[in-house]
């Protein structure tokens, strides 16, 4: 497989997958994350198209969203873990098996931890994540999980920018 050669995706509609290019089934559908499945599920209940890679050949992002006039957002898929004694979630935000590594800005745009005691999402941007490799999230102090409107937010940001980069300056 040549280094320039595009994964290929599959779309999710209507809570089904479905192929879009030739290719077998999607990383994530081989390892078994339901929650990932779970995801994509949810995401396309409200309106958006989920596209995931077949391969993850230095792919950090585990799936594209796009909704009807917003530009397409990258997502990474998590697991909210509830440690002993400790209130709220511990949420894995690094990548590598062996060797933990931060993501970096360009890897994702939001990243979805599935909390599966409540069977909800609590969504974070990259700013939010920053360069961490682990991150804690309570409910009770932080934002209420379920927070959906932060996919909209993040896309309509992202046109922001990418119409005023084409602008002229003044």
């Amino acid at each position: 497989r040549s280094m320039t050669q595009q994964p290929t995706l599959f779309a999710v509609e209507d809570g089904q997958h479905s192929q879009v290019t030739q290719g077998g089934a999607s990383a994530n559908l081989e390892k078994g994350n339901s929650h990932a499945i779970e995801f994509f599920y949810e995401a396309t209940r409200r309106g958006w198209h989920i596209y995931a890679p077949v391969f993850n050949d230095g792919v950090a992002a585990d799936c594209v969203g796009t909704k009807p006039g917003l530009p397409s957002i990258l997502f990474q898929n998590k697991t909210g873990t509830i440690e002993r004694g400790r209130p709220g979630y511990g949420i894995c935000a690094s990548r590598g098996s062996t060797v933990k590594r931060p993501y970096a800005r360009h890897d994702f745009d939001v990243l979805a931890a599935y909390l599966a005691d409540r069977k909800q999402f609590a969504f974070f941007t990259y700013d939010q994540v920053a360069a961490r490799k682990m991150i804690r999230y309570n409910p009770e102090i932080h934002f209420k999980p379920d927070n959906w409107e932060l996919l909209e937010q993040v896309a309509a940001i992202k046109a922001q920018e990418s119409s005023s980069i084409g602008q002229p300056m003044s």
